[in-house]
């Protein structure tokens, strides 16, 4: 009995550090707010937020797989090619833009407020459901149906909004933010394999 309560308390030991073992590929600093960090694969690189000037403790605003950066003083520009659950993830950011005007409608200051809220909850996912299940039919999204090498767009302001990212879905989309919020020309950018 002891021998086998040893063999499997040292499964549990290699289990866990092989668990804990996170290698940073990248940590590429953009400007003073914004990383790009890599961990263990490529296809984790995601946009980071931080205000610590060393990088510490970063909320992620742009998931993996980060392609390519494109930057001015003002604004930054992410483009995300997913290597998979591409309309999971468009279902989300649709349901995000939902849960925003809901939250303003109802001049709720903290949207976690909402989230005790089943029935406001459920409302807000089929809003979103119905948004892109019409832009999947007129064909505006018809990159869900093939996504290899879809890539979205994330436009965010560093000044005004850092953490929340204008998400443009359509090539239309883009031009159309970039002409209404003035964005001007990206003066640097940095692509990715």
């Amino acid at each position: 009995m002891m021998k086998i309560t040893k063999h499997y308390l040292f499964l549990l030991i290699i289990f866990l550090i092989n668990a804990c073992n996170f290698d940073t590929l990248e940590n590429n600093h953009i400007t003073d707010s914004f990383w790009i960090t890599t961990i263990d694969l490529p296809e984790n690189r995601s946009l980071g937020y931080s205000e610590n000037k060393d990088g510490s403790y970063k909320s992620i605003v742009v998931s993996g797989t980060v392609k390519g950066i494109e930057w001015n003083e003002e604004f930054l520009l992410v483009k995300q090619q997913p290597k998979e659950g591409i309309k999971e993830i468009v279902f989300q950011n649709i349901r995000f833009k939902h849960w925003k005007r809901t939250a303003s409608r109802l001049k709720i200051k903290h949207t976690d407020d909402m989230y005790w809220d089943k029935q406001l909850g459920k409302q807000v996912d089929s809003l979103a459901q119905i948004e892109l299940d019409n832009r999947i039919a007129t064909g505006e999204l018809d990159y869900i149906n093939n996504p290899e090498g879809a890539t979205l767009h994330y436009l965010i302001n560093i000044n005004e909004n850092p953490e929340e990212p204008i998400v443009i879905l359509s090539n239309d989309s883009l031009e159309f933010y970039m002409d209404k919020l003035k964005v001007g020309r990206f003066t640097n950018n940095k692509s990715y394999n």
